[in-house]
């Protein structure tokens, strides 16, 4: 068959696929970064399905005990080691006390605890890390050495009870959130548009706070979700 002597009408061929009109500029409507967050939080099954039961542990946590008839340290040896019941959803331990209450107990102290101490690690090794590698220099060098001296400083002997618990995780676990934060700076700080809003006479403030840290906060998140268990 010759080729050269085929002809080709209008007609017998179209785009396959794209059925949009090429001739019209169709621009994706702007969203900010928390709603942009939301919606691909929604599109993730894994993700939504992780958060109800995270609630739903912290709803029974917080009102459980609060609607039982028995106390967590509650001793009454007449109904020690029974099996799960109507009355006793979780059975009760060899003194007695209510195993179901004192789960949810447990676990109240234990969510207070970590919201606590990673709140406290996060202000205060974030705001560390922030200054330690935007800055740099002599600063950066002291603040290091700084970090490393708390960093070797033994744990704390103090009498047992819930703020000496806090205290401890907070005194040095900071300094990991420190370190990834000031790792995160160095790299960020480099990048043009931060030169831009130096440029333009922005603040070391305004650029730290509004120009750096919305660009290294996911790693943040994934820091205090592996930091809370």
């Amino acid at each position: 068959m010759d080729l050269e002597k085929i002809e080709f009408l209008p007609d017998d061929f179209e785009f396959v696929g794209d059925k949009q009109d090429i001739t019209k500029d169709v621009v994706a409507p702007s969203l900010p970064a928390w709603k942009d967050s939301l919606n691909r939080f929604k599109k993730n099954k894994g993700a939504v399905i992780g958060l109800i039961c995270i609630l739903v542990i912290a709803v029974f946590a917080i009102f459980a005990p609060m609607f039982s008839s028995y106390k967590f340290d509650a001793i009454n040896t007449k109904i020690a080691s029974i099996s799960p019941c109507a009355e006793h959803f979780f059975g009760t331990d060899t003194y007695g006390r209510d195993l179901f209450v004192r789960v949810w107990t447990g676990t109240r102290y234990s969510l207070f605890i970590a919201v606590v101490a990673i709140f406290i690690d996060v202000i205060v090794g974030m705001t560390y890390g922030l200054i330690s590698g935007y800055f740099g220099g002599k600063v950066d060098s002291v603040m290091q050495r700084i970090q490393e001296i708390i960093n070797s400083i033994p744990t704390l002997v103090m009498k047992a009870s819930l703020f000496t618990i806090i205290m401890a995780l907070s005194f040095t676990e900071w300094i990991g959130m420190s370190r990834i934060t000031r790792a995160q700076v160095l790299r960020v700080k480099e990048e043009e548009f931060v030169l831009a809003s130096r440029t333009l006479g922005a603040s070391n403030l305004f650029i730290i706070f509004k120009e750096i840290l919305p660009n290294i906060y996911s790693q943040m998140i994934i820091m205090i979700m592996m930091s809370i268990p």
